[in-house]
């Protein structure tokens, strides 16, 4: 008998722990439409893949249906990640949202000079638009409607590569969106971006590789471009429910089997450009990418109603580290995302301190969460208690 009720404390325990568990928010999903929705206005794509060495790239064209024309993004990849299956998703929500998408690879290996990136990512955009342009049955590029924008050292290669629009006889770049960048190798003078173009730049709380170094450099560099077209970003990481949210370097990465989609990816990556798009482009949604608004600041809400951490947005760099809204603040050492073992940052990065952890693990539940928690001890000591008094009475 005296076993049978041990067993069922146990199960009984075990029991609220699951449920404490199961209790943790989830996030938010992706918009049903809007700027980072999943309205997709096409079902598929086509892929070009052309080139070689420093040179090659991968072309995505909207199919199902097949547009006639469309505007031009390029998308400049981090330090090694050459495959596009690192940003798969960001990929597929770009093209599928009416985008021709130009991923340039615009370096081999470990060994092509960082010098050399912009100039090697310019010459596979050029092979790209004239593989387009010889093969009239494709999809057109809309040349007026002009997109750049990069991740890491991406991020360098796309400042660089619209300052030097004119000179290399690129199309104007209307929208720019440097995400998380690297400071060197940045145009020592930026004066070739047009001042009519449309930017932000982001930077990750936890972003112990680039940090906010790059951003401050471009933002000094682009004192032209008015603060009515620019907005400086701050990403906040979310530990309030299952799994973190982690503003880290590696945020935007989703594919190869490293990272995962998350509402960084939806509310801070992919509603952001699609704002800045759509406004350079249509004239709509500027609100969504520009200015500290609440379209634009909007992180989404977990699954218990509570909101994401607000994006800090501002015309001028931070002279610290932002405050976030609203009032829930984010742990200082939230669980960050399996480490890209694939992706090899620079050379002389200090990436140590984002681990290799689980993606699930080292969340904070809550507060019900830890009400189950104390309710399963206490059911634990007083059956374990009435059980020894009873034990005891009988001996």
């Amino acid at each position: 008998m005296g076993k049978h009720i041990l067993v069922a404390v146990v199960a009984i325990a075990l029991y609220f722990s699951c449920v404490a568990v199961s209790f943790a928010a989830t996030p938010p999903p992706q918009p049903a439409s809007g700027p980072g929705g999943s309205d997709y206005p096409h079902a598929g794509y086509a892929v070009v893949h052309e080139g070689s060495g420093n040179y090659e790239y991968w072309m995505y064209e909207p199919r199902d249906p097949q547009p006639s024309s469309a505007p031009l993004v390029v998308f400049n990849h981090g330090w090694l990640a050459t495959d596009p299956v690192y940003y798969q998703a960001w990929l597929d929500h770009l093209v599928k949202k009416g985008n021709i998408v130009i991923y340039p690879r615009y370096q081999v290996d470990w060994d092509t000079p960082p010098e050399t990136f912009t100039d090697n990512a310019i010459t596979a955009v050029h092979d790209a638009l004239a593989y387009l342009e010889s093969h009239p049955g494709d999809t057109q590029p809309e040349l007026d409607k002009f997109a750049i924008l990069g991740h890491s050292y991406g991020g360098v290669v796309t400042v660089n590569m619209a300052n030097r629009w004119q000179s290399e006889g690129l199309p104007q770049p209307r929208v720019i969106m440097p995400t998380q960048p690297y400071s060197e190798n940045i145009d020592s003078t930026l004066t070739g971006i047009p001042s009519t173009v449309l930017t932000n730049c982001h930077v990750g709380q936890n972003d112990t590789v680039a940090g906010r170094a790059g951003c401050d450099l471009i933002w000094n560099r682009t004192s032209h471009i008015p603060v009515a077209n620019k907005d400086y970003v701050w990403m906040f990481s979310d530990t309030y429910g299952d799994p973190d949210l982690v503003a880290d370097h590696y945020a935007p990465v989703t594919g190869g089997g490293y990272g995962y989609v998350d509402a960084l990816d939806y509310y801070a990556y992919w509603k952001t450009f699609d704002g800045l798009r759509n406004c350079a482009f249509y004239d709509t949604d500027c609100s969504y990418g520009l200015g500290d608004t609440p379209e634009h600041r909007y992180m989404g809400l977990w699954s218990d109603g509570h909101p994401v951490t607000e994006l800090w947005i501002n015309d001028y760099i931070p002279s610290g580290t932002p405050t976030p809204t609203p009032t829930h603040t984010p742990t200082p050492t939230p669980t960050p995302k399996p480490f890209v073992g694939g992706i090899a940052e620079a050379p002389d990065a200090d990436v140590s301190a984002l681990g290799t952890a689980e993606s699930s693990g080292g969340s904070s539940s809550p507060p019900y969460a830890a009400i189950a928690g104390v309710a399963a001890g206490v059911i634990v000591l007083g059956t374990g208690g009435w059980y020894a008094r009873r034990r005891w009475r009988a001996g």
